[in-house]
């Protein structure tokens, strides 16, 4: 396994059969399950950066339990192509490409169980406390909305780094910003709806450190201690 460093993403990356039909069935599946939903998706995506607005605007696909479970994994996989063409080299230079398109879809799994957990806890609490209005099961559809959504954009961002032979670096960029503006929308909403506005600006800092911040850092951290 060799991790690259930044310098080394200027060059373009070749593609092995198996990362290709990975890809392709992972479109057609994503577009299967997510696609009778995309008005869904779009009116709860632009609520995302909407000011003031009430519990109504909070939309999301009603998904069944097993439903939910099957888009947080397509999710996963989806984003695991993106980082393992950047990480192992989408298969192109490597025999292993399905091991390594599995290791990289283990982070984002560990990254939105630990968020969907901390969100379920907490946020129960501080609804029986009537701290927060919105019920957990909402908020936590919403989040997988946004999860997803950014899942199938990172898909098609990949697919069109590789197809058209871009360096790898653009799809760093591209997805560092999908990244960062995901998550603006989940803070803005956050303050916003979650807490109505009237919540202090400690409690939604100490919420932010512990909800949002936390997860990330975790990850941060024992990425770090894996490719070290």
């Amino acid at each position: 396994m060799k991790f690259p460093f930044i310098s080394e993403l200027d060059s373009t990356v070749g593609v092995s059969d198996w990362y290709l039909l990975i890809m392709i069935i992972s479109f057609l599946v994503s577009l299967f399950i997510m696609g009778p939903y995309i008005i869904t998706y779009l009116d709860g995506l632009s609520v995302m950066y909407r000011f003031n607005s009430p519990d109504s605007d909070i939309r999301y696909p009603e998904f069944s339990p097993f439903g939910r479970i099957v888009v947080v994994l397509l999710s996963c996989i989806n984003i695991g192509l993106g980082l393992s063409s950047v990480l192992f080299g989408a298969g192109g230079r490597e025999a292993n490409a399905v091991s390594y398109l599995l290791e990289a879809s283990v982070w984002p799994l560990l990254f939105v169980g630990i968020r969907l957990f901390l969100y379920q806890t907490v946020n129960s609490s501080l609804y029986k406390s009537q701290a927060i209005k919105l019920k957990t099961s909402r908020w936590n559809g919403f989040f997988i909305m946004a999860f997803s959504a950014y899942g199938f954009c990172v898909l098609v961002l990949t697919s069109v780094v590789l197809f058209l032979e871009l360096s790898p670096l653009v799809l760093v960029i591209c997805m560092s910003i999908l990244l960062l503006l995901a998550e603006i929308g989940l803070i803005f909403k956050i303050k916003t709806t979650l807490f109505k506005n009237k919540c202090s600006n400690t409690r939604f800092i100490l919420y932010f450190c512990a909800l949002e911040l936390g997860p990330i850092i975790l990850l941060l951290v024992l990425l770090g201690v894996f490719f070290s």
